[in-house]
């Protein structure tokens, strides 16, 4: 019993020195360094037990058991943990299916935190009472997330808008939580040689750094509503700067309903193709022009409404904390191995790989890009066809699965060398896949994709010449289908 108390102290003693150490910013703050010592127990627990269930071997069942464990814990945990969960939903192609699947709530689902400390961390940033700002303001927030909670409120000009409110404490509890997570990862490294998940950790690390500060969020809204303004189809709420501060935003409010909300859209009359060509127009817009990014396109953050032309949409882009400006070589390099796939240029393929800091892996670079195995992006077969995405069809989606998994250590290994800028740009792209293929793949996205990333060094003419010979070799290539030529 001595021996065994001495072991729990020991344990006791060396746990709390680790937790001051991860926590440097909460060592004046007894209380949520203690909440962060529950974090570090709850997450340390599932990671074991999770380790211990999967001995004598994996089973579909044994991932749905220990997905659902570590959905929990890290719904519990909240602020980055949520976070890491919401990365690992958009990877389904690179995770096992049951990981993605179970925390795909969590992109919608995240602690509400009490509105007396909402108000109390507004009213500290705004330095007036609430009700010197607002004549309304809604207890219940309209929206969660990691790192903030949204609720409507209306000026005393009469202005509805949206008020965006930071969770108190988020600040001082990240680095150390990240820290918490950074030698999980390489700790599974270390046991599981498959298991590399290190960029993941690292890409979070310099996110959270942005997006906890809310004046980078304004001046990107700012600068993203510049690049649409006059665009009809595309809309960047109003930011209102004199009630705003780096834990604080207050901007127009939008109705309208979530771009997956399939009934919404149905109800209001709206095309789903004309949808998915505007939101597509939109991100290359911003890829392969502005080199300036939105880089958290998930379902929450776009909604869709009708716009003041009749019978078309607006969509709405909404949480402009996460944002990509590319630098030109990186940019031109991006572009350039777009154009290279489209064109079935090995040799290009090779150039613009190198120069993103790919190798002899670049026809993984390239089936990454485009979502489609090596083999099927050199074949001729089915045209542009070749390129439909892959996640709004079942065969093809498990067909991809089961290739990322075979290739997954490579995988892994290309988004540990690339640029890190690329690495979001990933993620975007899985992003707005995953909505397309809610929407039922209504549009060919890569021809979109074909006219922007040409229209640096092509003139219009040319582009609408490549546009259109690319439009004959589809129709051809579908009618050598038909009768039996292929």
């Amino acid at each position: 019993m001595r021996r065994a108390l001495k072991v729990a102290a020991f344990g006791t003693l060396i746990g709390g020195a680790g937790l001051y150490y991860s926590f440097p910013l909460l060592r004046d703050d007894w209380k949520h360094l203690l909440y962060a010592g529950i974090r570090i127990f709850r997450i340390t627990k599932t990671a074991s037990v999770i380790a211990v269930n999967y001995i004598g071997g994996i089973t579909p069942e044994k991932h749905r058991e220990n997905a659902a464990r570590l959905y929990k814990t890290l719904l519990s945990n909240g602020g980055c943990y949520v976070k890491f969960g919401q990365a690992i939903a958009q990877l389904d192609l690179l995770v096992p299916q049951e990981y993605a699947d179970a925390m795909k709530p969590m992109l919608n689902e995240c602690q509400i935190e009490d509105f007396e400390i909402i108000k109390q961390t507004l009213e500290e940033e705004l330095k007036q009472a609430i009700s010197e700002v607002f004549i309304e303001f809604e207890k219940k927030p309209i929206a969660s997330a990691s790192l903030a909670q949204v609720h409507k409120a209306k000026l005393k000009n009469g202005s509805i808008v949206a008020v965006k409110v930071q969770h108190q404490h988020i600040r001082e509890e990240m680095p150390g939580d990240i820290r918490v997570l950074d030698f999980l990862a390489r700790t599974g490294k270390k046991l599981y040689s498959d298991f590399d998940y290190e960029w993941l950790i690292d890409d979070l690390k310099v996110n959270t750094a942005q997006e906890l500060n809310f004046n980078i969020e304004i001046s990107n809204a700012l600068r993203c509503a510049n690049i649409f303004k006059g665009d009809p189809y595309i809309k960047v709420p109003k930011m209102y700067t004199d009630f705003s501060t780096d834990k604080v935003v207050t901007m127009e409010f939008i109705d309208g309903v979530l771009v997956t909300n399939i009934s919404g859209i149905q109800k209001m009359g709206l095309d789903f193709k004309d949808i998915a060509h505007t939101l597509s127009r939109a991100f290359n817009e911003m890829i392969f022009v502005h080199g300036f990014v939105h880089c958290d396109p998930h379902p929450g953050n776009i909604l869709i409404r009708p716009s003041k032309v009749r019978g078309k949409a607006e969509v709405v882009l909404l949480d402009h904390g996460l944002y990509k400006e590319l630098p030109i070589n990186v940019k031109n390099s991006y572009s350039g191995m777009w154009k290279s796939i489209i064109l079935k240029d090995e040799d290009g393929m090779k150039k613009h790989a190198a120069e993103l800091g790919v190798t002899s892996m670049y026809p993984l670079l390239a089936g990454m890009m485009v979502g489609r195995p090596w083999e099927e992006i050199m074949s001729n077969a089915e045209g542009f066809e070749k390129f439909r995405n892959a996640r709004a069809y079942a065969s093809d989606k498990e067909a991809l699965r089961s290739h990322a998994l075979r290739w997954n250590r490579e995988i892994n290994q290309i988004l540990g060398l690339i640029n890190r800028d690329l690495v979001l740009l990933f993620k975007t792209f899985e992003w707005l896949r995953a909505i397309d293929a809610e929407l039922g793949a209504p549009i060919n996205t890569i021809q979109i994709i074909a006219d922007y990333c040409t229209r640096n060094n092509t003139s219009l003419w040319a582009r609408w010449w490549i546009q259109f010979k690319m439009w004959i070799f589809v129709r051809v290539m579908i009618w050598m289908g038909w009768v039996g030529l292929l």
